[in-house]
C-alpha cells in the first residue's frame, strides 16, 4: 500500500485508493497522523479515491481529526463517490470532517474555517447586538 501526497497551494493532499480495513488501519492512521503532527501544512486533505467506506474508516478518520484538532490543524476530506458522501452524510460526519466532492472544494472549505478548537476573540453578534444583549433583551420582552 503506498499514499500518494502532495501540495496544492498550503495544503497537503493525501489520496487514498484502498478500502480502509482492520489490516491496514493502522499502517494508514499512523501516516495521516505524522502528517498532520509534522506541522508541514497547516491544512491535511484526505481525498478518498473509492466509494467503500468502512466504519473502520469512518472511525479512523475521526481519530485523525481529533489528532489534527489538538495540533492546531485542520483535516478535510474529499469524498469524489455519491456513496462515500452518502456514507459520511448518514454518519454525521461532513460538517466535523468537513467533506467535499472536490479538492479545490477542500482547499476553499479549509480556507474558510479555522481549526474549530480556536475560540472566538469577541463575543458572538447577531442583528447588531453581542449575544448576551439579546438574551437580556428577550427576557424583557417574553416575560
Amino acid at each position: 500500500m503506498s499514499l500518494l501526497t502532495y501540495r496544492v497551494g498550503s495544503c497537503l493532499v493525501v489520496e487514498l485508493d484502498e478500502v480502509i480495513d482492520p489490516d491496514i488501519e493502522d499502517t494508514v492512521e499512523g501516516v495521516l497522523e505524522s502528517l498532520v503532527r509534522s506541522e508541514v501544512a497547516p491544512v491535511v486533505v484526505v481525498d478518498l479515491r473509492t466509494p467503500l467506506l468502512t466504519s473502520t474508516a469512518l472511525q479512523m478518520l475521526s481519530r485523525v481529526r481529533r489528532t489534527a484538532q489538538i495540533q492546531g490543524s485542520a483535516l478535510c476530506v474529499v469524498a469524489r463517490h455519491p456513496l462515500a458522501r452518502h456514507v459520511l452524510r448518514t454518519a454525521g460526519l461532513t460538517r466535523t470532517l468537513r467533506v467535499a466532492t472536490t479538492i479545490s472544494g477542500a482547499v476553499a472549505l479549509a480556507r474558510g474555517c479555522p481549526p474549530a478548537h480556536q475560540p472566538a476573540t469577541h463575543p458572538p453578534v447577531v442583528a447588531g447586538r453581542p449575544a448576551p444583549v439579546r438574551r437580556a433583551i428577550g427576557r424583557l420582552l417574553f416575560r
